[in-house]
């Protein structure tokens, strides 16, 4: 410690203080050793500069009965960002004269109890913004820029808004498909950490609190904080939890039998995944893969199928190499089997298994199954959020679906393109802006489809379907961007590439514009800077509605017109109004397959709802 000059702000103008001598509440270590009266001046006593001995102090104690260590710290309280804590906190940072800092040590042992559950459950928002506007992060944009009072409400506001987002996110989304026991804890400790309603104050409910909760429900709270924290772009904030959740567990490494433990592996795992750090990732998944294995007699059906569930999803969001397609395949028909019996489909011991040379009749009817779900059910999906499992799902299947038939040969088959454009459909839902990692890969392979499209004739820069589609690719992939880092450093180049091609749409659309002027009257078109619009702002969102475009035309006769021209030219055209799912366009896979019973004449519709209500919180 040592003589500080300060400079205070008074009225605006600022004014030079003299040094001002500090003193120690304590004796220094010399003169406590040799049983001399200390004066305790500061940086050195008198005795010491006297006798030319080195002079030092140890922190003052506080008086009174002393709590054991990580007594008066709140384990539930969210670290800060953008704060050094040690710079913050110092013992002597802010004090002028030595009544001062004996006045700051009382207040501090007045106030332990509140501040611990009430100032440390504040969420850090002094470093992170984020507006219902907008989900860009910016560091510095809540520090004042003025010599005056700093105003506290806009930091009290982003940080109550981002808790409050945050718990959304867990109780509507991450924490919906835990397991019952896992979920009535963890509601408890994430409500008293996240939400600034039922806080908890005064030591007798804190200690209470605190007796209730073990490492174990600490790693998982942490974890499930990581990645609710990820999903709403908050980076620093859920590095942090994240490397709380990893120290935490480390002190149980070796509890293998502990549930708790091993779902904080998964939830790791996953955010690992979307940080684009698949070894780590790999690393925390084969730990749950050998729990699920060594205590299998020892686990709940209901406690196994949720981590089975889980590392299925991890494992399809990790998905790298082609020659993988046909066994996450596998993983995932092995769910879609439990939950559909209607099509019939026999699960041998070592599950249902692709024929990797031919599109088999099991194939045909997944093919059709898919159809199916994604044309009758994508209507009824709306902005709430317990519809994004259903979106998730949905998304991949279709992606699974691009994968078979490129897969078998078929790669420029008009169902492909189908796939791609529900793909993208799905991402216009405003429910998608809190999409899992999962969706990131689904989009690209959607996005490879339509930019596939756009290089291999230039008549596709005519197909201002197309192009919009490819915009909306781009704008879904800087969207997750800004959340998962994966999309940074899997996918960088496909962005790159849809930038440029998207640019060279735009200049041929001038071009035809120009040219297609007769007289100076132009004929009409869609204005819209496509480019331009996207790079603006990658968070910016507007719905496209199809049936306000097609202009009497249906998406079907347009996509005929471009990829099998020679049948439209044989069959008469019928316009007719379009409607909301036109580009969906209806088929009863139900109907088609003969060994499925429609129980009570319900609608196929209706049949397809059902399962994905079945399915509601698999891919959150």
């Amino acid at each position: 410690m040592s003589v500080i000059h300060e400079e205070l702000h008074v009225s605006g103008s600022s004014l030079r203080e003299q040094p001002i001598e500090q003193f120690s509440s304590i004796a220094c270590v010399q003169c406590r050793k040799g049983h001399r009266k200390c004066d305790k001046r500061l940086p050195n006593c008198s005795n010491c500069k006297r006798l030319g001995k080195e002079c030092s102090y140890r922190s003052p104690k506080k008086r009174g009965p002393q709590p054991k260590k990580g007594d008066n710290e709140n384990p539930l309280a969210l670290p800060e960002m953008g704060h050094d804590h040690d710079d913050d906190m110092g013992e002597d940072e802010h004090s002028h004269t030595q009544s001062q800092q004996r006045k700051r040590k009382q207040t501090e042992l007045q106030q332990d109890d509140a501040n611990n559950f009430d100032s440390d459950f504040v969420t850090p928002g002094a470093s992170s913004n984020i507006s219902p506007n907008s989900g860009d992060t910016h560091a510095s944009s809540l520090v004042p820029t003025s010599n005056g009072p700093i105003d506290q409400s806009s930091t009290r506001l982003s940080e109550e808004y981002i808790k409050k987002l945050c718990f959304d996110v867990y109780k509507e989304i991450v924490g919906d498909c835990l397991p019952v026991a896992q979920k009535t804890k963890m509601d408890k400790l994430m409500n008293h950490s996240l939400s600034g309603n039922n806080i908890v104050t005064g030591a007798v409910k804190k200690k209470k609190l605190m007796n209730e909760i073990d490492v174990p429900d600490l790693a998982l709270l942490y974890a499930l904080q990581s990645v609710c924290f990820q999903r709403i772009g908050q980076h620093d904030l859920s590095k942090q939890l994240y490397q709380r959740s990893r120290q935490t567990v480390s002190t149980v490494f070796d509890n293998i039998t502990d549930f708790n433990v091993v779902c904080s592996y998964a939830y790791l795992s996953s955010y690992l995944v979307g940080e684009g750090d698949f070894l780590g990732a790999k690393f925390y998944l084969n730990s749950v893969l050998f729990y699920l294995e060594q205590q299998k007699h020892n686990t709940s059906e209901s406690d196994a199928a949720f981590l089975k569930s889980l590392t299925t999803v991890i494992h399809l969001a990790m998905e790298e190499d082609k020659s993988q397609v046909c066994f996450l395949l596998n993983r995932l028909l092995s769910l879609i089997i439990t939950k559909h019996p209607e099509l019939n489909i026999e699960a041998s011991e070592n599950g249902f298994l692709i024929c990797e040379e031919e599109l088999s009749e099991k194939m045909r009817k997944l093919d059709l199954l898919t159809n199916s779900l994604s044309t009758s059910c994508t209507d009824t999906l709306c902005s709430s959020k317990k519809d994004l499992s259903k979106i998730v799902y949905l998304m991949y299947l279709d992606t699974m679906r691009i994968k078979v038939l490129e897969k078998h040969g078929m790669k420029d088959s008009i169902h492909v393109k189908e796939a791609a454009d529900r793909i993208t459909s799905l991402t216009r839902i405003p429910t998608f802006e809190l999409a899992p990692v999962i969706v990131v890969r689904s989009i690209a392979v959607a996005a490879r489809v339509h930019y596939n499209l756009m290089v291999k004739d230039l008549s596709a820069f005519q197909d201002d379907m197309l192009v919009r589609s490819l915009s909306d690719d781009l704008k879904a992939l800087k969207l997750l961007g800004t959340k998962y880092e994966v999309v940074k450093t899997r996918f960088q180049q496909l962005i790159r590439d849809i930038e440029l091609i998207l640019e060279q749409a735009e200049l041929f659309r001038l071009q035809r514009h120009n040219s297609t002027s007769f007289n100076g009257q132009p004929q009409s078109f869609e204005a819209t800077d496509i480019f331009s619009m996207i790079n603006s702002n990658p968070n910016f969102y507007t719905p496209y509605l199809f049936s306000q475009d097609a202009l009497g035309n249906t998406v079907d006769q347009n996509i005929s017109q471009i990829l099998n021209n020679e049948q439209q030219q044989t069959q008469p055209q019928h316009p007719h109004p379009p409607t909301d799912d036109m580009f969906l366009p209806p088929f009863d896979a139900f109907g088609v397959m003969a060994d499925h019973a429609n129980l009570g004449n319900t609608s196929t519709q209706q049949n397809n709802l059902d399962f994905l209500d079945s399915l509601n919180g698999l891919f959150q």
